[in-house]
């Protein structure tokens, strides 16, 4: 697709929000928070004392914060996830358990059949959550840990890199079968604190999201503001189109649509 950030923070991840009633997750304004100069979005512990009791109002019960916009992706597509995670120290025991802390992670949806061994079930919409290093459920106990920062560390760096695969295993009535995607799914990055009962905070920052940037050239940009906005009625252009690229053929040069008005990338 591009090698655009796609997952630039903390914009994609406005508006930091998951589910309805009070909200765990933030973006952070403590500079002493922030990694290398730029904002971190923190996650807070999942409803105070009063969870998971019908006294909380927090209804994050999986302590996470999803990018608002999934990306359409196709077989064979290269995805690049990854970024920075600080934790605080544990309210519990947990301080440098490698099971338990922040981790970065992402879920595939789409539409397509489960093989169950006997007949093939259509079936659509989450097909599976991926949270190890090489963009599938972890198969040991070292992929687990691999991208989990244990509470009580600094800021580390975590990746998951992968190519979207033509099949993914499933758990379907107990029993491990494959997914099989049609000719396009979808996959929705996520942040997380775990577990969800420890009243230790973790904070993400500089996170990047990539699909297929090999095929662009391998430049870094910056944003340079235009002064003229895209006419929606015109182009069809609007908040929900935020994050797309135009290429102008009469400037040679790719701009960025932010929601509400253009901005071109300049090589830097």
């Amino acid at each position: 697709m591009t090698n655009v950030n796609l997952g630039l923070m903390p914009s994609s991840w406005s508006p930091y929000e998951y589910g309805s009633g009070s909200q765990i997750t933030h973006l952070e304004t403590n500079t002493i928070y922030w990694h290398s100069g730029t904002n971190s979005i923190r996650i807070n512990v999942h409803g105070g004392s009063s969870c998971p009791s019908t006294l909380c109002t927090d209804v994050n019960h999986e302590r996470e914060l999803d990018m608002p916009q999934m990306e359409d992706i196709a077989v064979g597509d290269h995805i690049i996830m990854k970024g920075w995670i600080k934790t605080s120290p544990s309210a519990s025991t947990f301080d440098g358990n490698p099971e338990y802390g922040g981790r970065l992670g992402a879920d595939f949806y789409g539409a397509g059949s489960i093989w169950t061994g006997s007949e093939w079930v259509g079936t659509t919409g989450l097909i599976d959550g991926i949270s190890g290093p090489y963009g599938h459920l972890p198969q040991s106990y070292t992929e687990m840990t691999m991208n989990i920062v244990p509470w009580n560390e600094d800021w580390t760096f975590k990746q998951i890199e992968c190519y979207a695969p033509s099949s993914i295993p499933v758990l379907y009535e107990g029993v491990t079968r494959y997914f099989y995607p049609m000719s396009w799914y979808a996959i929705l990055p996520w942040l997380q604190a775990m577990p969800w009962w420890d009243g230790g905070t973790v904070w993400f920052a500089d996170y990047e999201y990539y699909i297929n940037p090999e095929e662009f050239p391998s430049v870094s940009y910056r944003y340079q503001p235009e002064v003229r906005t895209l006419d929606p009625s015109v182009d069809n252009w609007g908040p929900t189109q935020k994050g797309r690229l135009w290429y102008s053929s009469t400037s040679d040069v790719y701009k960025l649509w932010d929601g509400y008005a253009l901005k071109t990338l300049i090589p830097v």
